[in-house]
């Protein structure tokens, strides 16, 4: 299945996912994150034991159709990430891949905790009949909160119709109850500094902490926008699925 691409026509945002399918992973070992080194250089925060063994257990659940089938672009020069070697240590690297998760962490100068992370990409190393390439980005839920593929699909599908009207006043809300709960999907464009553009996020509602409910089955959606350099951020919706 060929990735949705969303762009807001308000927030220009941009992210892509595929339909989730089962494959196991012989194993994963945390490396530290890389930054280039210049004057401005910085390394961004480890993961955490619980936010790896997270990852490793949403990769498990890409086979390497549907990780092929989300091809992203370059990242920027000064883009941070933290790193999950993923590779199968009993193929021979002459004939298989390397397999790296990476978790975005912000940008050299600014970075950010990779733990609070969303999404996370998939690079896989050339082997003798492929090139190498980076896939992605794919989704994390949060609070626990899985959510199938195929729903955040039609939540990215909803939230791709959306026009520059849908964000005004009429349909802002103050703030969330706080006992609501939601399924996350984190639609920040993912090679754009943070420091300068907003964050943006879709929010699928899950009940409260008191009688949680299946994303699955949610009918609206809420996006939420961060502060920005120059215009505030705000909570538009609910948007029908």
């Amino acid at each position: 299945m060929k990735a949705p691409l969303i762009v807001f026509s308000m927030t220009s945002a941009l992210i892509a996912c595929g339909t989730s399918t089962s494959s196991t992973i012989a194993g994963a070992r945390s490396n530290a994150s890389q930054a280039q080194a210049n004057d401005g250089a910085s390394v961004a925060p480890a993961l955490s034991d619980d936010s790896t063994s997270a990852l490793t257990a949403a990769y498990a659940w890409l086979d390497d159709g549907v990780i092929r089938d989300t091809p992203t672009d370059a990242f920027a020069d000064d883009a941070l990430f933290a790193d999950i070697d993923v590779s199968t240590p009993i193929r021979s690297a002459s004939f298989g891949h390397t397999t790296t998760i990476r978790v975005p962490a912000g940008v050299v100068g600014a970075p950010v905790d990779p733990n609070r992370a969303h999404t996370f990409y998939v690079a896989y190393g050339r082997s003798t009949n492929r090139e190498s390439g980076v896939f992605g980005p794919f989704i994390i839920t949060d609070n626990g909160l899985g959510m199938a593929q195929a729903k955040v699909a039609a939540v990215i599908a909803a939230a791709s119709a959306l026009e520059a009207s849908s964000f005004t006043e009429a349909n802002q809300i103050c703030a969330f109850p706080a006992d609501a709960q939601f399924a996350d999907i984190d639609a920040t464009p993912a090679h754009r500094s943070r420091s300068f553009g907003h964050t943006v996020t879709l929010r699928v509602p899950a009940g409260t902490t008191c009688e949680p409910t299946d994303p699955d089955l949610a009918t609206t959606f809420y996006v939420e926008l961060g502060d920005s350099t120059n215009a505030a951020g705000g909570i538009y919706g609910p948007f029908p699925l």
